[in-house]
C-alpha cells in the first residue's frame, strides 16, 4: 500500500498521526505543518491507513494498493 498527503489540503491537525504513527509525521513546511506520508506502508499498518484517511478533515489523504 501507498498513502500519499494532499499539501494543498492538510491543515497539519495530526489526526493521521494519532491513528497511523510511523506512517505519518507533522513536518514544518513554511511555517505550516504539514503531514508527510512514510513511502510504503506494510499489509498490517493499513486498516490505520484507512481510519487516518477517513478522519482527514481535509480529505488530504489518498491510499492505494499495489
Amino acid at each position: 500500500m501507498r498513502a500519499t498527503v494532499d499539501h494543498s489540503r492538510c491543515i497539519g491537525c495530526g489526526l493521521c498521526t494519532v491513528n497511523a504513527p510511523g506512517t505519518f509525521e507533522l513536518k514544518d513546511q513554511g511555517g505550516y505543518s504539514r503531514s508527510e506520508a512514510i513511502e510504503d506502508t506494510s499489509r498490517e499498518n493499513w486498516v490505520r491507513v484507512r481510519a487516518a484517511a477517513d478522519c482527514c478533515p481535509q480529505n488530504a489523504i489518498r491510499w492505494e494498493k499495489p
